[in-house]
């Protein structure tokens, strides 16, 4: 169901996004709010309970006013942006009228407008809804592409055209966007730390001739999972503890595994966990009640393996 704009035009219109929200939520928000305006005379606001540290430097760079969300946000309409539940966000929102723009697709935010694709990025579904972005949108949509893709590292073929595309309509170059990819650097040498970690922790199973490997780290779970992919595995598990909550960030190898085999895989972990699941295609993320790493192990050699 598309959504007829027009009919918010004196409404309370939320652009919202999730907690710790990076650079991918806030450029694509951003973008979408320039489209509203100068579409339809849609004036909102870009609401976050954080940012990280990029995220952080690139509204500086902007000079750009993000409104703090509190604990509880009242919208007439909120417009959600790369955010896969309500739980991600941090706060409690209230609004009428839900409208939700991501690329998880395992996305389980209740609503009748959702503009959901499967791509490496929300910007990316930002940039085919809004169709003819002008060089603002194009400018802060680039930003979130290469952030999500780690500057391009993990872009496909389609990506590499839509960068293309919005470098010529910002009028800008790569260089201009060097420090997303230095601060994916930065992360990646920092992650490493935690490999030794990950490996003295880890356990490998075989599933239907796949090597899975499980481990638990204390920060950088996402990055760790990718690396144990470049190390030759089908699939990583990798567990956190944060907050009094259990983390999961697996990755999947593509060429080792079928959609149906990764959502089958991941319906049986988030049922014997008792986890909460969403992602995209290769990449999914779960939270749930602490668990101590012997048991988690136990239950899924149990299930699973």
């Amino acid at each position: 169901m598309d959504v007829n704009w027009k009919k918010f035009k004196k409404k309370n219109v939320c652009l919202v996004i999730h907690q710790h929200a990076d650079l991918d939520a806030l450029g694509s928000a951003m973008a979408l709010q320039s489209y509203l305006m100068r579409t339809y005379n849609i004036s909102s606001k870009i609401y976050a309970k954080s940012l990280n540290s990029l995220s952080k430097k690139y509204v500086t760079m902007h000079d750009f006013k993000l409104e703090k969300a509190r604990d509880k946000l009242n919208c007439d309409v909120a417009v959600i942006i790369d955010t896969a539940s309500l739980n991600q966000l941090g706060f409690e929102l209230s609004s009428k009228t839900m409208v939700v723009f991501d690329h998880h697709i395992n996305n389980e935010i209740l609503s009748p407008y959702k503009y959901i694709k499967p791509y490496s990025s929300t910007a990316r579904v930002i940039y085919e809804y809004i169709k003819e972005v002008n060089a603002y949108e194009a400018q802060h949509l680039l930003a979130g592409l290469l952030y999500d893709t780690s500057f391009l590292r993990y872009a496909d073929i389609e990506d590499l055209d839509v960068v293309k595309q919005l470098l010529l309509i910002s009028k800008t170059t790569l260089n201009d966007y060097w420090f997303i990819r230095e601060q994916a650097i930065a992360i990646e040498k920092e992650a490493k730390k935690f490999m030794v970690q990950a490996i003295e922790n880890s356990f490998v199973f075989s599933w239907f001739d796949k090597k899975i490997i499980v481990s638990k780290v204390g920060s950088y779970e996402s990055k760790v999972a990718s690396m144990f992919l470049q190390l030759g595995f089908d699939a990583s598990l990798i567990f956190s503890l944060k907050k009094k909550e259990s983390r999961l960030s697996c990755r999947f190898n593509d060429k080792s595994f079928e959609e149906k085999d990764i959502r089958e895989l991941i319906r049986k972990i988030s049922e014997v966990l008792n986890m909460r699941c969403g992602g995209h295609k290769y990449v999914i993320y779960c939270k749930g009640e602490p668990l101590e790493m012997d048991k988690i192990f136990n239950i899924l050699k149990k299930a699973l393996f």
